[in-house]
């Protein structure tokens, strides 16, 4: 297998954990949260009369929950592709995997695979939250299909330099 046995052990237990439960429950009712408060302001302000008026609240919607998606992405998936690496070197079992059978390759990206999962986990609980915004209009699924596209291309991104970073510095 491409990832190896790392990756394997590490998707066993990682999705699993009560953290990360409580993680997607509270991004995705904060997010919740953003669009009830997006909505009482701009119902408070202005007259919500058209579809063209829902159509602009859906765009103006997404264009604020899609930079602070991308940032938050890249900060959870830079955070867990260091973690990943550092606990295995406090616990001292780096050393143990680098002289094992597995190759170099597989322990790089069985660790960076890993670490992505839970904030692809992230994301996938922010999906019913985003169609919500779809709904109003002013934004289509397509576009929200390329949005979430480039937010894990940004998380990838962010989490393989984490985790170069994490092997190659000593502690």
């Amino acid at each position: 297998m491409l990832l190896g046995a790392v990756f394997e052990r590490e998707i066993a237990f990682a999705p699993r954990s009560r953290g990360l439960y409580i993680a997607r429950a509270v991004y995705a009712g904060a997010l919740l949260a953003i669009i009830a408060t997006c909505w009482l302001v701009v119902t408070g302000t202005q007259s919500v009369a058209t579809a063209g008026d829902t159509a602009r609240f859906g765009a103006t919607l997404t264009r604020i929950l899609a930079p602070l998606q991308l940032t938050l992405a890249m900060l959870a998936a830079a955070m867990t592709g260091a973690v990943a690496v550092s606990t295995e070197k406090d616990r001292r079992t780096l050393e143990l995997l680098l002289v094992s059978r597995l190759t170099d390759r597989e322990l790089v990206l069985g660790k960076l695979a890993a670490s992505l999962v839970r904030v692809l986990l992230l994301l996938l609980a922010a999906v019913p939250m985003f169609a919500i915004a779809a709904l109003f209009g002013g934004v289509t699924f397509p576009q929200l299909a390329r949005m979430f596209a480039v937010t894990v291309a940004a998380a990838l991104a962010a989490a393989s330099i984490a985790t170069t970073v994490a092997f190659w510095n000593a502690k």
